[in-house]
């Protein structure tokens, strides 16, 4: 497992024994379990208890996984991986789900390898307080260090695997923006039926309920960036611009991708320049992007593209993407970062005409850097 070697490297060299791993993405990145959104019966029956945790022995290169009996099912087996369960309910006789958790902590925790006064990695930010509690209660002198800046910056440069991971979730992504275009061609659906089918078209490549996140908005709410602006109860009339701003996980990975339509008809002249605009400054960026160019410079390419078309830039030009969708370095002015191959980026240009207005352009599609500039992961046409 490449991600878990790169790691362990990272840790040991910290005098970190054991990281406790409990933020959803760096669970799929070290164990390649998509681990599901916190919501259902399953987390209501669970009361709060982690879904899943990974325990790293950073000796021994294995990974101890605690998680509910139910869900273990779906984890891909793997050498580097021992399971320790917990049941949350039962049907026909009670039982205590804290002794169910605790047993299942406690064999994870003591089947690592012996340790005296040892440093534990954790990350302070998703840890919950009962599991805190619990580490301290086995190992009464573990000293704790928040390592999630360390395992963030693991994920930086993507591995092979991931690559490929992220490129089947754009294939995903891509159905639900061609699903746009075709229906762009008519009008008079209702924004949720639009966003209904492209999700629809997604679920079918992801071969269960896709899991999205993003925006549609059709007519004036395209004048500005609305985020999170719907799809709502809105009838789409002819000529309407739109902005579908469609993000999908799959398998633990996200692709990130919008595209901009105009419904029943050509676009005007008017609302084609804020597409044209947006499109010109994806392309500059996508020409820049390469191994040792900062961030920054990325975005000022981009920046130049616009004052071309009499434009400015109303926001970030992309950012990088992974396990979570949206994540640093971003394309923004200020930040210095330099590229490097098997990064991976969103870049989403963006035009709006202001609140007076009814038009406006986001264009985005996910790259991964290449030794000499980039690959666009995303096929879909730009529907303007």
């Amino acid at each position: 497992m490449e991600n878990l070697d790169k790691v362990t490297s990272i840790l040991k060299k910290q005098g970190i024994t054991v990281c406790v791993v409990t933020s959803h993405e760096n669970i799929a990145y070290l164990t390649g379990y998509d681990v599901p959104l916190p919501i259902g019966s399953g987390v209501d029956f669970a009361l709060g208890f982690p879904q899943t945790f990974a325990v790293l022995d950073i000796a021994e290169k294995k990974i101890k996984m605690v998680i509910q009996s139910g869900l273990v099912k779906h984890v891909k087996k793997d050498p580097a991986i021992d399971f320790f369960t917990y049941d949350i309910f039962d049907h026909f006789k009670a039982f205590n789900i804290y002794t169910n958790f605790y047993n299942a902590v406690d064999g994870a925790l003591k089947n690592c390898s012996a340790y005296k006064d040892m440093l534990v990695g954790v990350e302070m930010n998703t840890i919950p307080k009962i599991l805190v509690d619990r580490i301290l209660y086995v190992w009464t002198t573990a000293v704790f260090k928040d390592v999630y800046a360390d395992l963030f910056e693991s994920r930086k440069v993507k591995s092979t695997a991931e690559i490929e991971l992220l490129r089947e979730s754009a294939v995903a992504a891509d159905a639900a923006q061609q699903i746009l275009n075709e229906i762009s061609e008519s009008y008079g659906m209702n924004e949720f039926e639009v966003w209904a089918k492209c999700v629809d078209a997604a679920s079918r490549i992801c071969g269960a309920p896709a899991v999205v996140s993003g925006e549609l908005e059709t007519g004036k709410r395209c004048n500005v960036v609305n985020y999170p602006g719907g799809p709502i109860d809105k009838i789409i009339e002819k000529g309407d611009m739109g902005i579908m701003d469609f993000s999908v996980r799959l398998n633990g990975y996200w692709c990130d991708c919008c595209n901009t339509v105009v419904f029943g008809t050509k676009p005007t002249k008017y609302q084609q320049h804020f597409a044209d605009t947006t499109k010109a400054g994806f392309e500059a960026a996508v020409r820049t992007i390469k191994p040792g160019v900062k961030c920054s410079d990325v975005y000022k390419a981009a920046e130049k593209a616009y004052e071309r078309y009499g434009e400015k830039v109303p926001h970030y030009i992309g950012h990088q993407i992974g396990c979570t969708v949206n994540e640093d370095p971003r394309i923004v002015p200020y930040d210095d970062t330099l590229i490097e191959e098997n990064m991976a980026f969103s870049l989403e240009p963006g035009c709006y005409e202001g609140e007076a207005g009814d038009s406006g352009s986001r264009n985005e599609k996910m790259v991964y850097v290449t030794a000499s500039g980039c690959e666009i992961f995303n096929q879909f046409k730009w529907g303007m």
